[in-house]
This record gives structure tokens, sequence and C-alpha cells, in this order.
């Protein structure tokens, strides 16, 4: 059973002894490997954990960062992009330069 209460920023605190502990999986986070304590949850998706580091700090980790799938991002040698991503961005740029 979860118990949750209200943080100071509209989320919640996990009170859940399950899953009170996340890992950060994304490879370029300072904290990447360690488990640590989460304090509170976001109230929607998409925003961030609020967790305890390992000095004793509270601090928040993006929510994204603490899932597996965080983990396979990588440097490449070489920079690639798709030409639908390069329509998008000039488009972008022409209707800003257009105003």
């Amino acid at each position: 059973m979860s118990f949750f209460s209200e943080c100071g920023d509209g989320s919640k605190d996990n009170h859940n002894t399950i899953s009170s502990r996340v890992t950060v999986y994304y490879p370029f986070h300072a904290l990447q490997g360690c488990e640590l304590k989460v304090v509170c949850t976001p109230r929607k998706g998409g925003n961030a954990v609020t967790v305890v580091d390992p000095e004793g700090f509270r601090l928040k980790v993006p929510e994204w960062m603490v899932f597996p799938q965080a983990a396979q991002y990588r440097l490449s040698e070489r920079a690639e992009i798709s030409g639908a991503a390069l329509f998008s961005l000039a488009n972008l740029l022409k209707s800003i330069t257009d105003k």
C-alpha cells in the first residue's frame, strides 16, 4: 500500500517502502549508477523525482533518467540527424526570420 502526502512543489511525498529507491541510469549524470532514496515523486509523468544524494542533500533528477532505457544514450563519433528533423528546423528558422 502507498501513502502519499503533498510536497511543497505540488508533487507527492512517497512513503511507499516497496519503490522508495531509484537508480540513476543516464550515463552522463554525476550520480549514474547510484541507488538513491526517493523523497517526493511527481504528480504527473515527465517531471523530476526528488531524491537524497549520498551526501544527504535533496536534489531533483528528471524522471526519465531513472528508467533503464536512459542507459542507452551514448556519444557518437559522427552526429546523425534525420532529413525530416533538418526540414523542421529550416521551417522553424524561416518562421522566426520572416517576422
